[in-house]
């Protein structure tokens, strides 16, 4: 036997999946941050990218970016030029863009890793792996990479000052901030405890502190970050659309939290002009670990049809006017990534969600499955858990109808196999009992689990074998659960 002079892994190697590898600039090409900055530029600015395209080197140069090598931005950049320098082939990959490509993998596999750390609550880890799986089915691969389901969010002001016509959450005009009383600061440190006992302290960490909200518009909102951190452990992400309006005061949060447990923050860009003026004010090196949004363009970040531009599309089709954007009143998408609560200090509410297509009903692309306000007085421990006891539902019964999600297909074949279909993905029951005269009950969406099980035992199949199929489906998030919901609500209702 032969063995093999295998060369060890470096370090660099073995923790660039590490969010604290890419904190420390010791560990990456002093050169990186201005990569990434190219990258940025030649993406989100077609000034820059004819300019580049026409004279390279010299419009590196005109931008600060001497450092960088046009072979370099064009291995990314050039599709053609790419595929000749990929891993394992012949040509040497430049140490700026395998970097850059492992950092782009680190932060791809920490949206993986908060959507897949469940929370330490039972029925709220049941329901919510429902969740993240319905959204495979419902919009497909590529959403489901990226949604996180994160399991809360806080909103510290009511309303937001910004005002883009593109909210997919249509955020109330800005009324104001909650104060700094000490019940206030008390009441929250007392929801991070009670995120802490619920959730478990890895899961915790994944909530975040804005919503239709812009954070920045509260003076004090470094402070709720600081108990944040205290408590859970972790710095929660930062999404602003204002950080040339508080330029200075974030600087000052990028070199504190530079000490601290967390990743990347983001700038949402709303004109075609704010990247320059950030990176005018900002270095490379500062908005290394920060994500440029360019919301300006509706090619670069697509936009769901859900909030103000839901409202926006109806109101020109209404007006019989051009839509100059892309939309889809169906297939709406949505920018919610909450399954789990929304909380307003402000408002003292609290309300349990989770994202949908946006709809008549659901017009923000979240659905609430109930709501509560609380009193400062409260124990929101025991508030937070009545409510996941309350309006969480983990079983199929005998009355709920069975609807699938958008563009669920169902079939069956005769050996006993039972399909449900949707953007190239499918699951199979086997073993089903009459599967064809499931496959059409379930597309039809006009069914009772127990029509299904009777229409099954009619035909000399087994009612506990269609429940198991039934359980199966449910449990991979096959179904619309809105229906459910929605009628086990009003059942609820009429009793009382």
């Amino acid at each position: 036997m032969t063995v093999c002079d295998v060369k060890p892994k470096s370090k660099q190697d073995l923790d660039y999946m590490s969010i604290s590898f890419w904190k420390d600039p010791s560990n990456y090409d002093v050169n990186l941050p201005s990569f990434k900055r190219s990258i940025e530029l030649f993406v989100n600015d077609s000034h820059f990218q004819a300019k580049y395209l026409a004279a390279p080197e010299q419009t590196l140069e005109e931008y600060g970016l001497s450092n960088i090598k046009p072979l370099e931005l064009d291995i990314l950049t050039n599709k053609e030029i790419g595929m000749q320098y990929v891993p394992g082939g012949d040509k040497e990959i430049p140490t700026v863009v395998s970097q850059y490509r492992k950092f782009i993998q680190c932060k791809q596999g920490h949206s993986l890793e908060i959507r897949e750390i469940q929370p330490d609550h039972p029925g709220w880890r049941k329901w919510r792996a429902r969740m993240v799986k319905g959204t495979l089915w419902r919009e497909g691969s590529l959403k489901y990479k990226r949604l996180v389901h994160a399991p809360y969010t806080v909103e510290f002001t009511y309303g937001c000052t910004v005002g883009c016509w593109f909210c997919g959450v249509s955020a109330e005009k800005f009324q104001g901030p909650v104060e700094m009383t000490d019940e206030v600061k008390s009441n929250w440190r007392e929801f991070l405890h009670s995120f802490n006992s619920i959730c478990g302290q890895e899961s915790a960490q994944n909530g975040f502190c804005y919503w239709a909200t812009d954070p920045l518009d509260h003076p004090e909102y470094e402070w709720f970050l600081e108990q944040f951190h205290d408590i859970l452990g972790y710095w929660p992400q930062t999404t602003t659309a204002q950080v040339m309006k508080h330029a200075p005061r974030t600087r000052a949060l990028f070199k504190h939290i530079e000490s601290k447990n967390g990743f990347v923050q983001r700038f949402s860009m709303t004109r075609s002009t704010d990247q320059r003026k950030i990176m005018d004010f900002f270095t490379p090196e500062e908005l290394f670990l920060c994500e440029l949004i360019p919301q300006y363009d509706n090619k670069l970040s697509p936009k769901a049809t859900a909030g103000r531009v839901r409202d926006l599309v109806l109101k020109k089709q209404e007006q019989d006017k051009d839509i100059p954007f892309h939309y889809n009143l169906e297939s709406t998408g949505s920018i919610a990534c909450v399954s789990g609560f929304l909380i307003n200090l402000v408002e003292r509410s609290i309300k349990l969600i989770t994202p949908c297509a946006a709809s008549d009903r659901w017009p923000l692309g979240y659905r609430i499955l109930g709501e509560r306000t609380f009193e400062y007085e409260e124990s929101i421990e025991f508030l937070l858990r009545d409510m996941l006891a309350s309006y969480i539902n983990n079983q199929l019964l005998p009355n709920d109808y069975l609807k699938p999600q958008l563009g669920v297909v169902f079939s069956s074949s005769t050996d006993g196999v039972l399909a449900a279909s949707s953007h190239g993905y499918t699951m199979s029951v086997k073993n089903v009992s009459a599967p064809g005269t499931i496959a059409e009950m379930l597309q039809l969406g006009q069914y009772t689990v127990q029509d299904v099980c009777n229409a099954v035992e009619a035909k000399g199949g087994s009612r506990v074998q269609a429940m198991i199929a039934l359980y199966q489906l449910f449990e991979m998030g096959i179904f619309d659960e809105d229906i459910i919901d929605t009628a086990r609500k009003n059942s609820l209702a009429v009793r009382s």
